[in-house]
């Protein structure tokens, strides 16, 4: 078969992307053959990738690397990243020396990869990642922080054969249907990031999971550090005490918001100071707090529809969380929230099928004022999703219909805070975004 034809627009490229194949959802013993022999036809680039953080977990993964690229950049470091999904262009995926992919190098690496692989059956993520590896080897960087996509055993990115260290962020029930209906599989998955004789730094974790994670360090030979164990961090005030061993050292609380935010950059930090290639001094580290930024994680926004409608002494507030752990990250804000201030919280919420809303829900629902329903392709509907939600609120349920009808409804108050969650597709509702 001949490879396909592209017009000249870069978004017809990314959306014929879209296209390509899922998988059937099953975890099977071995990487396809076809993603292998694509990299083969790209020259392997994965094995000549400059040293590697991995990053692997089921919430914070995104917040963990950004604080350590603020902090390596702090440092003087050029990073690649590679992260997802993106929230606005697809170019966000791929970081190079510190700067989002440009459009034209982003089409030529399309057209090549796509010319490669000659219209072999192949995944969106197995393509994208193969065109990420491609663009690290080709564009010097001292660093790489790459992100798994959802597991970790045999997710794409997993095919590098020695990181200079792995990462595995707080580990709970998400994407079941891939990879275990129980929190030891799921942590299985994960685990599989480890590689022999390298360090691997572990977040906070439920006691289940963390045997899991010693029980695959010691069969990789792999060095461990766990959170509550050898290491920790605490905040108090203004400012946060991390603990490695007998080493304690303090910085100012980072400037994303949220108290697992705290776990996340201690876990950044533990890190860069556990790992011996690259040097990050103190003021570089809490620079790098200061300056971290991830979008959609708890983010004030101060733009779209909905904030150009909402009264100026009102809060626009943004977090892309989808599953019950990031609920419980949510509530643990709302509560600090309801203690700061009081302000009636008004929740918009938009979820996929698969995700679990009562779980999502009930953490949030005690501090919600009321809970608005935005609709979009192929998520919940409001007739789907009201019902369930009207079982665990005791708040007004309704639907988004426009910025305006929501203000008029729902700001009769001098001020108040919006929390837009659930979901990381609000940025696409150009009705509320």
């Amino acid at each position: 078969m001949n490879a396909p034809q592209f017009s000249n627009s870069l978004e017809e490229k990314i959306a014929h992307l879209y296209s390509l194949r899922t998988g059937d959802g099953r975890v099977t013993e071995g990487f396809r053959p076809n993603y292998l022999k694509l990299l083969k036809t790209l020259g392997d680039p994965y094995l000549h990738l400059p040293p590697t953080i991995h990053v692997a977990g089921t919430n914070g993964k995104g917040s963990t690397i950004a604080f350590l690229r603020a902090m390596l950049e702090a440092a003087g470091y050029k990073v690649h990243v590679y992260t997802s999904p993106h929230l606005i262009r697809f170019n966000e995926r791929v970081t190079l020396a510190g700067q989002e992919i440009l459009d034209a190098p982003l089409e030529v690496l399309i057209d090549e990869v796509m010319r490669l692989n000659a219209s072999a059956p192949i995944t969106f993520f197995e393509f994208v990642t193969a065109l990420a590896f491609t663009a690290f080897v080709r564009t010097p960087a001292d660093i790489v922080l790459l992100e798994t996509g959802m597991g970790g055993r045999l997710d794409c990115t997993n095919v590098i054969p020695a990181p200079l260290a792995s990462i595995i962020t707080p580990i709970s029930f998400d994407h079941m249907e891939f990879l275990g209906d129980t929190l030891k599989a799921i942590a299985v998955e994960k685990a599989g990031i480890m590689k022999s004789g390298s360090l691997c730094v572990t977040s906070t974790q439920d006691k289940s999971v963390r045997d899991v994670l010693k029980t695959a360090a010691d069969a990789t030979n792999s060095v461990i550090y766990c959170h509550n164990g050898d290491w920790c961090v605490d905040a108090h005030g203004s400012n946060m005490t991390l603990r490695i061993g007998s080493d304690e050292f303090t910085y100012p609380r980072p400037n994303l918001v949220g108290p697992h935010q705290i776990i996340n950059a201690g876990t950044a930090i533990a890190c860069l100071k556990l790992q011996n290639q690259f040097t990050v001094s103190e003021a570089q580290i809490t620079a790098g707090l200061q300056n971290a930024h991830w979008p959609a994680r708890l983010e004030r926004i101060k733009r779209g529809a909905l904030y150009g409608a909402l009264p100026d002494t009102w809060q626009l507030w943004y977090d892309g969380g989808h599953n019950e752990a990031g609920a419980l990250m949510l509530a643990a804000q709302a509560d600090i929230w309801k203690k700061q201030d009081d302000l009636p919280l008004h929740l918009i919420i938009a979820m996929k099928h698969t995700k679990d809303v009562k779980a999502f829900i009930g953490h949030l629902a005690p501090y919600a004022a009321s809970i608005t329903i935005a609709e979009y392709d192929d998520f919940y509907t409001y007739d789907e999703l009201a019902p369930i939600l009207e079982e665990v609120a005791q708040c007004p349920v309704s639907r988004f219909e426009t910025a305006d009808k929501f203000v008029g409804n729902h700001c009769k108050s001098k001020d108040g805070r919006v929390l837009l969650c659930g979901s990381l597709y609000f940025n696409n509702m150009k009705n509320i975004l």
